[in-house]
C-alpha cells in the first residue's frame, strides 16, 4: 500500500478496496508467462490484491498486470505458472503440462508469440478438452500478417489469436494484454451463446496502433480477432477461433468462438448431471429410461436458454462389449452466433 509523501506532521489513512465475494466467473483463469516469483510451479490467488502483494519482483510486473485485467473482469481464481525470466520453449511446455491437469479452468493464457510454443499451448488446451478439462487458449501477436502466418498453421477451434499490443496505463504495451483481457471478457460471459461482437475489453486503455480496414477484414478471414480503440476504451471486433480449414479445405463450423464455448457448456452440463447419479446405479433397463429422462431434461433446459436450435431424443443403451458400460448418444443442432445483418431496401423517389 503506497503511503502519502508529505513531511507535514499529522495521522494519514491509505486503503486499498478488495471484493469480499470475489469475482463473477464460474471458472478460473489460467496465465503461463514469464515471471520470478514461484517460478517453475502452480500459484492460485483469489484476487488482485493477494496477487499484488506476492508478486514483488520487477520480472512479474507483466504476469501482475495480466493478472490485474483478469481480476477487473470479475474472475473469481487465477492460476499461474511463472515460467522464469528467459523461458526456453521447454519451460513453457512444463507450465501448459501443469496447468492441463488443473480443474475448472476456463482459458489459459500465454505471453509468448513463438510459433513453437502456441502449437505446445495448443496441444495442451487440446488434451485437456479430451480429459474433461475444456478451456480456450488465447494469445496474440501484434503485427497482423505475422498473426495471420500463425493462425493458418494452428487452425484450431480451441485456440484464439488476437492481434495487437494493448496497455492498462498508456505507458506499457504488451500483446498478452490484450489476450488477458478477451479472456476475461469470455470467463465473465454468463451466456455463452452471446456474441462478444462490439464487447469492451476490461481494464485496457489502448492500442498501441489501430488497424485499417484492409488489415481487419484479412484478420477475419483467416481466424484471427482484431480490436480497436473506441473513445477511452478498447473493443473486441469479433472473437473468432483459428480453425478455418478441415483437410485443407475452408470451414466456417468453428469460426466464432460462441459455437465451442456453447459445445462445451452443453457436454459439461450433462455430464455434470449424469456424474451425481452414477454412484450405486444398475444398468438396467429402467436406469437407462431415467437417464434419457434426466438428459432430455438437460436438453430441453438449453435449448430454453437459446443455445440449442434443436435436438433428437437421446439414445441409451448398454455396450455390447462391456456390460458395465452406459453408452449415451446426443443428436443437437447449436444456435449459432449472429455476427451480421445486411438490410436490403428498394426505395423509391
Amino acid at each position: 500500500m503506497q503511503l502519502i509523501d508529505t513531511k507535514r506532521p499529522g495521522i494519514y489513512t491509505g486503503y486499498e478496496l478488495s471484493s469480499l465475494y470475489g469475482g463473477r466467473s464460474k471458472q478460473y483463469g489460467a496465465i503461463a508467462a514469464a515471471g520470478v516469483t514461484g517460478a517453475g510451479q502452480v500459484n492460485s490467488y483469489l484476487s488482485f490484491a493477494q496477487a499484488k502483494g506476492a508478486l514483488t519482483h520487477p520480472g512479474d510486473s507483466l504476469l501482475l498486470t495480466m493478472m490485474q485485467i483478469l481480476f477487473a473482469a470479475g474472475v473469481s481464481r487465477v492460476l499461474c505458472y511463472p515460467v522464469g525470466q528467459s523461458p526456453s520453449a521447454a519451460d513453457y511446455t512444463a507450465a501448459f503440462a501443469a496447468l492441463g491437469q488443473e480443474e475448472n479452468i476456463g482459458v489459459l493464457l500465454c505471453d509468448s508469440q513463438e510459433e513453437a510454443i502456441l502449437q505446445a499451448m495448443k496441444a495442451s488446451a487440446l488434451a485437456s478438452s479430451q480429459n474433461k478439462r475444456e478451456r480456450v487458449a488465447i494469445a496474440a501477436h501484434p503485427d497482423w500478417e505475422q498473426a495471420i502466418y500463425l493462425a493458418q498453421n494452428l487452425n484450431c477451434e480451441r485456440v484464439v489469436l488476437c492481434c495487437g499490443s494493448g496497455t492498462v496505463d498508456g505507458k506499457t504495451y504488451h500483446p498478452a494484454l490484450l489476450a488477458a483481457a478477451l479472456g476475461g471478457a469470455v470467463l465473465c460471459q454468463e451466456d455463452p451463446s452471446l456474441s462478444l461482437n462490439g464487447e469492451r475489453l476490461p481494464a485496457l486503455t489502448g492500442l498501441a496502433q489501430n488497424l485499417s480496414q484492409e488489415a481487419v477484414e484479412q484478420l477475419l478471414t483467416w481466424g484471427v480477432t482484431p480490436a480497436e480503440k473506441i473513445g477511452s476504451w478498447v473493443e473486441c471486433i469479433s472473437a473468432i477461433t483459428t480453425r478455418t480449414r478441415t483437410d485443407g479445405v475452408e470451414d466456417r463450423t468453428y469460426r466464432q468462438l460462441g459455437t465451442l464455448r456453447i459445445i462445451d457448456d452443453l457436454l459439461i452440463t450433462v455430464r455434470t448431471a449424469l456424474k451425481e447419479r452414477l454412484r450405486g446405479l444398475k444398468n438396467t433397463p429402467q436406469t437407462r429410461e431415467s437417464i434419457a429422462s434426466q438428459v432430455t431434461v438437460e436438453l430441453s433446459a438449453k435449448q430454453q436458454q437459446g443455445l440449442l436450435e434443436s435436438f433428437d431424443p437421446p439414445v441409451v443403451y448398454q455396450s455390447q462389449d462391456d456390460p458395465g458400460v452406459c453408452v449415451v448418444e446426443l443428436a443437437v443442432t447449436v444456435a449459432h452466433v449472429m455476427d451480421q445483418i445486411f438490410i436490403l431496401a428498394q426505395v423509391q423517389v
